[in-house]
This record gives structure tokens, sequence and C-alpha cells, in this order.
């Protein structure tokens, strides 16, 4: 989490990843603000919110004596809070749409929420996050009764979803994880997120199973756990499932597998200890 004010006369910075979600306001700035394949040239006045993993940069210029640009960082454990709060609040829907990137809009308000951040920035980290929690919940719904997607700052939909489902389900391997979970997660509908995968030439238990099929790797490399164990701490239902897993993908049985390991790891040390 961080908040900033800037008042540069000029503010051109080259496309680059955003590594946490931002919300911005312009007051007095004129130029293009690009997001991903989008240019934005109308934000004088403008809240503009964009989601982490989004490639993007602004070529702007400073049209007014007291123009200023007010920034603040949400990082992904904000964004879970705020979508707490968010599912507690009935006047916020959660739109499922594929086409919002980012939000842009007026808000008359928008400007006193961003002076009153600025006013305690620097004196209490823990009134700062509350206040840009607060923040960030009240600009959600303006956007919301303007009937402006805000779902997509939820989804990271600009991550490779491959690789970020691997990383859940590797987090917590025996959770019992389904394609409608992981669907929410996203604010997508099954359906949606089925036909994504297939774009990137891979399914959810495709994921699910290399995911698990990995950590097992590691249980049989470097423990001595059983074969039944490692099944059960890599969240498979049965002994009998994994070794068909493990078989299909690697062409070898577990128990193989830890027999060829073990003996080229003895070499590799015999040969350093040499």
């Amino acid at each position: 989490m961080r908040f900033s004010k800037h008042t540069s006369k000029v503010i051109d910075l080259k496309p680059f990843h955003l590594k946490q979600t931002i919300f911005a306001y312009a007051n007095g700035y004129s130029g293009i603000i690009s997001i991903n394949d989008n240019k934005l040239t109308d934000i004088n006045k403008k809240i503009i919110a964009i989601p982490a993993g989004s490639y993007t940069g602004c070529d702007l210029k400073k049209t007014s004596i007291n123009g200023c640009i007010f920034i603040f960082t949400l990082n992904s454990s904000m964004l879970d809070e705020v979508i707490e709060r968010i599912n507690m609040l009935t006047n916020i829907k959660c739109k499922k749409s594929d086409m919002s990137k980012y939000l842009c809009f007026y808000s008359d308000r928008a400007l006193g929420c961003f002076l009153i951040n600025e006013s305690i920035n620097n004196k209490s980290k823990e009134l700062l996050y509350d206040s840009i929690l607060q923040t960030t919940l009240f600009l959600l719904s303006e956007a919301n009764k303007l009937e402006q997607d805000i779902s997509f700052l939820f989804r990271e939909i600009h991550f490779n979803k491959r690789l970020y489902i691997s990383k859940l389900i590797t987090n917590n391997p025996k959770n019992n994880w389904s394609l409608d979970m992981i669907a929410r997660k996203f604010f997508l509908s099954s359906a949606s997120l089925r036909r994504q995968l297939a774009l990137e030439n891979t399914s959810f238990i495709e994921i699910l199973i290399s995911a698990r099929l990995g950590i097992a790797l590691n249980y049989l490399t470097f423990t001595d756990l059983t074969i039944s164990q490692i099944s059960d701490n890599s969240g498979f239902n049965s002994s009998s499932y994994f070794c068909t897993c493990f078989k299909n993908k690697y062409g070898i049985t577990p128990l193989n597998f830890r027999k060829k390991s073990k003996l080229k790891n003895a070499d590799t040390l015999g040969e350093n200890t040499i």
C-alpha cells in the first residue's frame, strides 16, 4: 500500500507492468494514459483504476498551476479485504464482463477522498490503510452506480491463468478444488474459465494433476514418506489413482522413480566427495 501526490510539469512514463493495482485521480493534467492496447485521453478530473499486471504508461502535461495527480496502490491482501467488504454490501454488484480492463469515470466527491488520504499520509500507517480501504469502497460504489464493471480488478486477468491456478493448488493441495471454485475467484462462469484455459492449451484437470504431481516429486526425492502418505499430502484421493496419474505423466511408477532418484543423488554425492 502506498499513497503519493505528483505535481511535475511533465510526467512521461514508458510502458511497464504494474505490480499492484492502482487508483489515480488527475486534476489539471492532459495527455495520454496507455493501458494495454487502450489509450485514454479524457483524463482530467477522472478516477482511473488499473489492475495489477496491466502494461501501462503515460505522457502527461500540467495544464493548471494547481494541477496534481494523486495515486494509491493496493496489494493483493488489501484487494482480498475489499472483496470481503463488497460481498457484504448489497448495493454493489460485481458484473461479469470480459470486456473491461480498467475504470475511468467522474465523481464530484473523489477529490475530497484523496485530500483526506493526503492529510494523513506519513502520519499513521494504520489510519492510512483504513482510509484507503474506505476510499476504494466508495470509489467502487460510485463506479457501480454508473453501471461500470468493477469485477475485473479482482480477477488478475492479465496474469497467466495456468500459473495462477497452479500456485493456488500448490499452496493448498489437499483442498477439494473444483473448476467452479476457481472460476469464482476470477468472477467468471465455469464455462468461461474453461474456454480461457483452452486458449492456453490446457484444462483445469490438467493443471490440478500437474500441480499435485509436482508436490509429489519433491516428497519422493527428499523424504522417506510412504507412497500412501505422499499421495495424501499431495491431494490425491487414493494411492492407486496417484500411481496411475504419475505413470501416465512420467512413464514410471512413483516407487521406481524414488529408487532412481536416490541412486542418482548417491552417485552425485560420491562424485562431490572424491
